[in-house]
This record gives structure tokens, C-alpha cells and sequence, in this order.
């Protein structure tokens, strides 16, 4: 049993450790380089400000669809059939 376990492990070559050792070395750079532009990207208030007016913009739009009673895409289906069109497939 002891012999079957060593055997399934790789061996690692020189070239592989190094190789593996450079990619985690980038992609813990990456992952900090990302996390501090986020911060700084979100933090500014234009961008919130932006993101507040799209959400609020959506939900307008969503609430008078609904309205229409064109809330789902069957509803859609049925406005467009009603007006000689159709939802073209996508």
C-alpha cells in the first residue's frame, strides 16, 4: 500500500517548481494590484453616484413595464404579437 501512494505523487522537475513558484509569485501580484484598484475605482463618488442613478433608472423602468403588464417575456411575446411583430430570437 505504502509504495502505491509514493508512486501516484508527481515528482516535481526543477523547471515545474520554479514555473509554479513564478505563477503564484504573479498572481498574489495581481490579486493585490486588482484589490487596491477596486478600492480606489469604487471609492470614487462619481462612480457611486453613476451606479445610484442606473439602479434607480432600472427600477423606473422595470415598474412601468410592469404597468404595461409587459413584466415577464411572455407578456413581451403577447404586446409584439398584438402590434403584428415579434421578439426575434436570440
Amino acid at each position: 500500500m505504502k509504495n502505491e501512494k509514493e508512486n501516484s505523487k508527481e515528482v516535481l522537475s526543477e523547471n515545474k517548481i520554479i514555473a509554479e513558484f513564478i505563477g503564484s509569485l504573479v498572481n498574489s501580484i495581481f490579486k493585490g494590484k486588482a484589490k487596491k484598484l477596486g478600492k480606489s475605482f469604487f471609492g470614487d463618488p462619481r462612480l457611486k453616484s453613476a451606479l445610484d442613478n442606473y439602479i434607480k433608472d432600472t427600477n423606473e423602468f422595470k415598474k412601468e413595464l410592469k404597468r404595461l403588464g409587459l413584466g415577464n417575456t411572455n407578456d413581451l411575446k403577447k404586446a409584439l404579437k398584438a402590434q403584428g411583430k415579434e421578439l426575434p430570437n436570440l
